[in-house]
């Protein structure tokens, strides 16, 4: 039994008025329970308003890798390795998007981890000697940023 429900522990509005020193309840300055509970809950919801349509007023995220082709990426794919991990360079999960000459052949200088859902297809060649280069995403064609006369491709 708790202390509310013993008539001992009770004070009528008499002895609580004595011992407050005032009227018993609350004074006019002090707003009401009820109230206050519903300014409070307004504000609530007015928050929780402004706050989904700043979440949906935000600018779209974006890659910038493969813009035109969403979920594509170009390059050259790699040799099949079980001996190597997916996103290990060179891995099935990977794909070689900057690429510099040495000797008769390319050695990839930048490899893509592929996310979930992106493919990759492998890029056009350039055509003509090349010791440095660079695949463009939205075309899917390498791009010569070096030209070598003794270059693959020459």
């Amino acid at each position: 039994m708790g202390w509310r429900e013993r008539d001992w522990a009770r004070l009528d509005d008499e002895e609580r008025e004595r011992l407050v020193g005032g009227p018993v309840g609350r004074s006019p300055a002090e707003p009401g329970r009820h109230t206050r509970t519903i300014v409070w809950s307004i504000l609530a919801i007015a928050a929780s308003v402004v706050a989904f349509a700043a979440y949906q007023a935000r600018p779209a995220a974006t890659s910038g890798v493969g813009a035109t082709n969403p979920g594509v990426v170009y390059g050259d794919l790699p040799v099949p390795n079980p001996a190597i991990a997916p996103t290990a360079p060179g891995g099935s999960s990977t794909v070689c998007t900057e690429a510099e000459a040495v000797g008769a052949g390319w050695r990839c200088d930048e490899w893509r981890i592929l996310s979930t859902g992106e493919r990759a297809i492998q890029a056009t060649p350039f055509a003509g000697a090349c010791a440095h280069r660079l695949v463009d995403q939205s075309t899917g064609r390498w791009i010569c940023t070096e030209a070598a006369a003794n270059a693959p491709g020459a």
